[in-house]
């Protein structure tokens, strides 16, 4: 329901997202119970699929380690633009006229990558 009409229905009420809404998804292994694999319609809706695999003994002490800094995190993350701006960038892109040619250079250039044993995730 989000990705396809972008709202939520929660308890019989139904919530319009915001624009942009980008939607984040895990997917379990496919030998657990109750995995299936998605359905083509679904699966041309995301991006991308990353495996991240479990960390190291050395990433996992340091993960055990940060749980003290919880709540004294110094860090801060400054706002380079605002989702209206964001919302104005994906309009203005559907104005870009492409060739096909070029578009089909790109797709080769992807390809190339993702077939290249010297690019480690292409």
């Amino acid at each position: 329901e989000a990705m396809e009409e972008k709202q939520v229905t929660i308890e019989g009420i139904t919530h319009k997202l915001p624009a942009p809404f980008v939607v984040l998804a895990t997917q379990n292994p496919i030998e657990q119970e109750g995995t299936y694999p998605l359905p083509e319609a679904q699966m041309d809706r995301f991006l991308m699929k990353m495996s991240m695999g479990y960390p190291d003994r050395a990433e996992e002490k340091a993960i055990l380690a940060r749980r003290k800094l919880r709540g004294q995190d110094e860090h801060v993350v400054e706002q380079v633009t605002s989702p209206k701006k964001v919302v104005a960038m994906q309009k203005a892109l559907e104005t870009v006229h492409v060739d096909p040619a070029i578009l089909s250079y790109i797709i080769e250039i992807v390809q190339r990558t993702r077939e290249d044993h010297r690019v480690i995730n292409g």
